[in-house]
């Protein structure tokens, strides 16, 4: 009888923590770069609501600049790349771990944007690179950011 309270008791906090619970929806959201040193793609589900959470689906970062590396090389972006999220507010900050695209060289990406109007995200990204104890800053211009 002991086992079978503790059964209904967790059952019932479980649903009314449930109910309890904000609503939440999801949108797609795209982010693109597209200058003269990078093209860089990706799409990801965002959560809604005071700070929304970010599940990447897909992205592509494509070397444009022999500065940077081999140019057309091409390098996936997965979920386990996407390290840092802040979508606060009209603040947007994303960073990328980057290493697996450049086998010669500690990489990361980071966005940072401010939001332009409802949902639309502009600003700038840093793309920095280590190679043999010595770092280079690429900087520019994002396309845009949205979630829709």
């Amino acid at each position: 009888m002991t086992a079978l309270r503790t059964s209904v008791a967790a059952g019932a906090m479980t649903a009314l923590l449930v109910a309890t619970s904000p609503a939440a929806a999801t949108a797609a959201f795209t982010c693109t770069i597209d200058d003269g040193n990078i093209a860089f793609d990706m799409l990801a589900n965002i959560g809604s609501g005071d700070v929304g959470t970010m599940q990447m689906t897909q992205g592509a970062l494509k070397i444009k600049s022999s500065k940077i590396g081999k140019v057309g090389s091409e390098a996936e972006i997965k979920g386990e790349n996407l390290i840092q999220t802040w979508i606060y507010g009209r603040e947007l900050r994303l960073g990328f771990s980057l290493d697996n695209g450049f086998p010669d060289a500690a990489a990361s990406l980071v966005i940072i944007g401010s939001r332009l109007r409802e949902s639309v995200y502009g600003g700038r990204y840093e793309l920095k690179l280590t190679r043999d104890g010595r770092t280079q800053a690429f900087r520019g211009r994002i396309k845009d950011c949205t979630g829709d």
